[in-house]
């Protein structure tokens, strides 16, 4: 864990004056370092990021785009909409 001069008194896991060098995580004591409360010791690394633990999205993932989606009209698939069905499925006309 990191070590950090303390700016201002505050009070943490016991009593802090000026002057006075803090051992905590970076993520316990983030807050008083952005209001000045704090500063990172010279010399000190502050912890390392934590990593994306996430799963990346797959590079082969299907294209979303209109063109690859299929028309529900297009009955035949030749790219029409409309009945390009067969006589003997429109219907007989009387």
């Amino acid at each position: 864990m990191p070590k950090y001069d303390v700016l201002r008194q505050h009070e943490g896991d016991k009593f802090y004056k000026p002057g006075d060098t803090r051992v905590a995580a970076s993520a316990d004591v983030f807050h008083l370092v952005r209001s000045g409360v704090l500063a990172l010791a010279s010399g000190e690394k502050a912890d390392p990021a934590h990593e994306n633990k996430s799963e990346p999205k797959p590079d082969n993932k299907a294209d979303q785009d209109s063109a690859n989606k299929l028309d529900p009209l297009d009955h035949d698939g030749d790219g029409k909409k409309g009945g390009s069905l067969p006589k003997s499925e429109r219907g007989a006309k009387a």
